[in-house]
């Protein structure tokens, strides 16, 4: 899997996580009930922008409505158990959830999801487009349903709430969650902070997106050296695991000094056309007494500082991107 699908809000925030999302990632994309699309009113100008540029995909909810139905049930249940901690109060912080994402999920003989909730006295209908209920439990809801679309379409749940990622522990014990394996989300984030390049301020993501196109293969060959370390994780215990973490991250931040210092040793002058051409006049004596004397080619020395296949190498190495762009995680594009 490629690909990510955000969560838990319909819009996607303009922030640095978007960039590195972007970065990282082949495709980003955000799930939007059917009549949210149609409307629009209810997302974002620069989500808008976003969907509009083909920057992001989105996903509709309702296309997964029956999908696995044993699953709502299961959550419902595990919401039941707990249902005393999701009660709604008077001075209770709420959340909204669009109706789309409730009242679409068939639980069979239930009903629908929304349904069951307000029965239970955990959620309370807003008006004909939303619910409203705790935060805590529209957390946990949105990732249940992230990690279920994203199953069905083979897309990574990701969000950019620092207790998002928290709640694919807290609801692991349902049955379908329990197949979803949270190391990888939890150690990747850690993983990026540290190692991946992304510059701020991003204004024009169209940039961003040909940056990136620029720099694929680099970013791809980063990309596989660090999924194919979060694969190797998962036979190891918690603790085992931070401690595995933390090592690849300083062998990682060793290999990029490694790659920048051979870089840097063979760093040559910024050459083009124009300014070979401004220097033949200079040349010219140069090239004669080279070729007369030393019998080294002025040629061969144009030729490695236009391009050098050691610094090639390098380029090629999984920490190539993180190297070259090192010390750039501020600078705009």
């Amino acid at each position: 899997m490629s690909n990510l699908l955000y969560y838990p809000f319909i819009s996607i925030p303009k922030t640095d996580w978007l960039s590195q999302a972007l970065l990282y990632w082949d495709g980003i994309a955000t799930i939007v009930p059917n009549v949210e699309l149609r409307r629009q009113t209810n997302i974002t100008p620069f989500a808008r922008s976003l969907i509009c540029d083909g920057i992001i995909q989105t996903v509709s909810p309702e296309e997964y409505a029956y999908a696995r139905p044993d699953c709502y049930i299961e959550f419902l249940q595990w919401v039941e158990q707990n249902r005393a901690s999701f009660l709604i109060g008077r001075d209770t912080p709420l959340q909204r959830v669009h109706s789309a994402k409730l009242d679409s999920m068939s639980i069979g003989k239930l009903g629908f999801l929304g349904e069951e909730f307000v029965e239970m006295g955990v959620a309370k209908r807003s008006d004909s487009c939303w619910y409203v209920m705790r935060s805590d439990l529209s957390m946990y809801y949105m990732t249940f349903l992230a990690i279920l679309i994203g199953q069905e379409t083979g897309r990574i749940p990701a969000t950019d709430r620092y207790r998002g990622i928290s709640h694919l522990v807290d609801i692991k014990e349902t049955g379908y969650i329990h197949n979803f394996d949270s190391t990888a989300s939890i150690f990747r984030d850690a993983i990026l902070s540290e190692l991946l390049p992304v510059p701020y301020g991003v204004e024009d993501y169209r940039s961003l997106v040909r940056f990136k196109d620029k720099n694929h293969d680099e970013l791809l060959s980063f990309r596989r050296e660090i999924e194919s370390f979060l694969v190797s994780l998962s036979p190891y215990e918690p603790e085992k695991q931070k401690e595995l973490c933390q090592i690849f991250i300083e062998k990682a931040n060793d290999q990029v000094e490694e790659i920048k210092g051979k870089m840097h040793s063979f760093r040559f002058p910024e050459v083009n056309l124009g300014t070979i051409i401004a220097a033949l006049p200079v040349l010219e004596g140069v090239i004669e007494r080279d070729m007369i004397g030393t019998g080294v080619g002025i040629a061969s020395v144009l030729f490695q500082m236009i391009y050098n296949p050691s610094k090639q190498e390098n380029r090629n190495k999984p920490f190539a991107y993180a190297a070259l762009y090192d010390g750039r995680r501020r600078r705009h594009i």
